[in-house]
């Protein structure tokens, strides 16, 4: 179950990132 919930905040780190690099295009 940890390695899960590490897998969905990683995920969430590199959405957060997508979006912030299509705000500053």
């Amino acid at each position: 179950l940890k390695e899960l919930a590490d897998k969905k905040g990683q995920f969430i780190a590199i959405y957060r990132g997508f979006l912030l690099s299509l705000k500053d295009k």
